[in-house]
């Protein structure tokens, strides 16, 4: 066995020292103390921008969470002050009731919360963490990346395991197998896929897996799902380019904060078997905030108390981490951070953002063989040390570069791109179509305490009445300054006319047996509240010579930059990966919502209402049209509250619609993209290969896309599908592909991971893990790539 290749690479001895009499049988003392020698025997190099989280034992951790003790009456009322939170959220409505073009299961979301506080009430929860997965399944079940709560507990650990998996096809046009991913990585020669997983199909394991004990993926389309199982470079460096603080960037079959147990077995199709090993991490110093027992927990995390989520993030070894890594979990090695690159990336970028991998995510291309120029914006984000004016001027540089060199397509890869700064879509709209006016519509849940915050928020900002001094305005503007929720002075009427007042925006209008405000659109008033001022000059490319990538997950800003696109310009759409299967994919499933807010935004905005119409007249709370009555019924300050919930919960508060159907959310509408691919495994070590191929689809050759998913459902400009499309999330996993293995491949003597004795293929992860989980558990536990 070919040991450089081993998925861990230090002993894990030093951090299980407890044994016999000597052993404290606190399960929390015992991964505080895992935790802190986990660090000691670890070789730090402050000069990397590698980072990793050390690990310790998954059981142990496990029983550690399940110890701490819930509060029936806090909890109660925790449930009641989510309700009233959660009542933003702009699409509880079709959640329950969904249209037949939604491609997840329905959710009642209100009523799952009422059955939770039922079960509170009959104390059938035994420890807080029971209760919280119960609140997290929730979450996930509405498939929104706007609507999150990731309060108390649950964030305290992450069980990981050491090996991820990838879904190629052996050429693009055969139907995708699941295999290891370091295989792929690696290149083993006959790499052999994986059938089962815990004794059930693949297919059914991973469809279960996303339902049950996942984290939430926030995406509605289950091929998106299904890709945010997998191995991705885009994810990789939208996650922690962007943000060199966010240590890890794990996909999420490889980690999640739901427990499944202290191993994954599995078996591949020439017969070998596997375990993998799943080992706990924290960001949170457990000795240092002296959670060595569940009622420490339950008052740091739970209890309405500070406490610190980054304290254990380390940077990770020098010399030893020279080696092949079969994840990537990390930054690859670097010699300057302005030429960082990731796994299967170019290393000659012609455009790269100002601290690119260290805080900027902007890097251009350019195919000098297809004559084609690859933007890649895996993220929106203001980064960490890089400037919102560094990301529009590398895509500006980019557009220069390109024009000069010629090239003929340009592919803008969004894979991996969760979204960020909402001006950031309009301005790069600008860039690449200066003469064209965007069109995005919104809309907001019409609750009663939404009316309380926008009278108060956009009468004081219009101040037509003169009853509000310079100063007050002044405060109350800056604060909320391109708020289209709480201020109708930001936003337009359809057609850019303004609002007269926030009442007029408010409506309310019934939709779907709820209430709605009326529908908004963006201010596109050329004086730089919104986007950057139009040039009126012609577009660098024409729109039929860009095409859009993305992977599905593409979300937020990230969608609302790809719909001005295809509804502003007509610019197509390639969309790669999915759940194996010929059909269509759709190529935006990430939140299609226009704008999230933190709960901690709403609550603060309680405390500064409350606050000013403390010091207001009679007549200036006459002139702004609320009541005593109306501050009573505010939302509850959650400083107040018996629980922490700060900004790591949030919800979708404004809706995205179209002129064509402004009934429906977009959330809900089926959008397929122009063109599917499949990944190749040349394609996961050289993403080089996957622009050309989105570039041929470009020039007019369809036959690059999977069979059935040209100009699918929804994929044409305007298009509006709230019927069933063909299919449905029940028929999408019914046709998954079982894997199409051959008679020959299936010997355990047939090559692929049994060992033929190549040294590749004896090096393969079939034969690596098949190891207990008491030998994986004496491995190693550094998470790097190194290329």
């Amino acid at each position: 066995m070919n040991w450089k290749r081993l998925l861990v690479t230090a002993s894990l001895a030093a951090i299980l020292p407890f044994s016999g009499a000597q052993q404290d049988t606190n399960p929390c003392r015992q991964v505080a103390s895992q935790q802190v020698q986990a660090r000691a025997g670890i070789k730090l190099d402050y000069t990397s921008d590698q980072k990793f989280l050390v690990r310790f034992d998954g059981e142990t951790a496990y029983k550690c969470i399940t110890s701490v003790p819930i509060d029936n009456d806090a909890a109660s009322t925790m449930i009641d002050v989510l309700k009233r939170y959660f009542s933003f959220q702009s699409t509880i409505s079709y959640l329950k009731d969904p249209p037949k073009s939604y491609q997840q299961l329905p959710v009642d979301v209100m009523g799952r919360f009422d059955e939770i506080k039922a079960k509170i009430g009959n104390k059938n929860y035994t420890n807080q963490y029971e209760l919280e997965l119960d609140i997290r399944s929730i979450i996930r079940d509405a498939h929104d990346g706007h609507f999150t709560y990731s309060a108390g507990i649950l964030g305290l650990f992450t069980w990981s395991l050491n090996e991820s998996i990838i879904s190629v096809s052996s050429d693009g046009r055969e139907l995708p197998q699941i295999f290891a991913y370091s295989d792929i990585l690696n290149e083993i020669k006959n790499a052999s896929p994986i059938v089962e997983f815990d004794g059930k199909s693949v297919f059914t394991y991973l469809q279960t897996y996303l339902k049950e004990r996942s984290d939430p993926t926030t995406v509605v389309d289950p091929h998106a799902a299904w890709n945010r199982l997998m191995q991705s470079s885009a994810s990789v460096l939208g996650k922690t380019g962007h943000k060199p603080s966010a240590s890890l960037a794990f996909n999420h079959f490889q980690a999640t904060q739901v427990y499944n147990g202290p191993s994954l077995r599995g078996k591949f199709a020439n017969g070998t078997t596997f375990e993998w090993a799943y080992m706990a991490g924290s960001s949170t110093n457990l000795t240092k905030a002296q959670y060595f027992d569940g009622q420490a927990i339950y008052e740091g995390r739970v209890l309405n108390a500070d406490y610190d989520d980054d304290e254990f993030v380390v940077k990770a070894m020098d010399e030893s981490s020279k080696r092949v890594q079969a994840t990537e979990m990390t930054l690859s090695a670097s010699t300057t951070t302005s030429n960082k690159t990731y796994v299967g990336y170019p290393t000659n970028p012609i455009v790269t953002q100002v601290q690119f991998g260290s805080g900027g995510v902007v890097s251009g291309y350019i195919l000098t063989n297809d004559s084609v120029g690859v933007l890649s914006l895996p993220g929106f984000r203001k980064a960490d040390g890089a400037s919102l004016a560094s990301y529009r001027s590398a895509v500006s540089d980019f557009i220069t570069k390109a024009k000069k060199a010629g090239v003929k397509k340009v592919v803008i890869d969004l894979s991996g791109n969760g979204g960020g700064q909402v001006t950031l879509a309009f301005d790069l709209f600008n860039m690449f179509f200066p003469s064209t006016r965007p069109s995005h519509l919104f809309r907001a849940r019409a609750v009663p305490e939404l009316l309380t915050y926008g009278r108060f928020v956009t009468g004081i900002t219009m101040n037509k009445n003169k009853l509000f001094n310079s100063s007050t305005v002044s405060v109350v503007t800056d604060e909320y300054t391109n708020n289209r929720v709480f201020n109708a002075d930001y936003s337009r009427k359809p057609g850019n006319a303004r609002w007269a007042s926030f009442d007029e925006f408010y409506g309310p209008v019934t939709i779907h047996n709820d209430s709605f405000t009326n529908v908004g659109q963006y201010e596109y008033d050329d004086d730089g509240l919104t986007i950057a001022k139009r040039d009126g000059s012609s577009p660098p490319f024409k729109a039929e010579d860009i095409i859009l990538l993305t992977d599905g997950t593409c979300a937020s800003t990230c969608f609302v930059f790809a719909s001005l696109m295809k509804t502003g310009a007509g610019v197509k759409s390639v969309v790669v990966g999915g759940i194996p299967q010929n059909s269509p994919m759709q190529s935006t499933s990430g939140t299609r919502g226009s704008n999230v807010r933190d709960l901690s935004f709403l609550s603060e905005s309680t405390d500064m209402v409350r606050n000013f119409a403390h010091g207001f007249t009679d007549k200036q709370m006459k002139g702004l049209n609320i009541t005593s009555e109306d501050l009573a019924n505010l939302l509850p300050p959650l400083d107040k509250a018996p629980f922490v919930v700060g900004s790591s919960a949030g919800v979708n508060i404004l809706d995205t619609v179209l002129p064509t159907s402004p009934e429906t959310p977009r959330q809900f509408v089926y959008e397929a993209a122009n063109c599917r691919l499949f990944w190749t495994s040349d394609m996961v070590r050289d993403i080089t290969r996957l622009w050309s191929t989105a570039a041929k689809y470009a020039s007019g050759d369809e036959s690059v896309c999977v069979s059935g998913s040209v100009d699918g459902p929804g994929s044409r400009v305007n298009d509006t599908i709230t019927d069933s499309p063909g299919f449905s999330y029940s028929t999408t996993w019914e046709n998954a592909n079982q894997t199409n293995i051959s008679k020959a491949d299936s010997s355990p003597n047939s090559g692929g991971n049994s060992g033929s004795g190549d040294e590749k293929d004896d090096d393969s992860a079939g034969n690596l893990l098949q190891l207990t989980p008491i030998s994986l558990a004496f491995m190693a536990l550094t998470f790097l790539l190194v290329v």
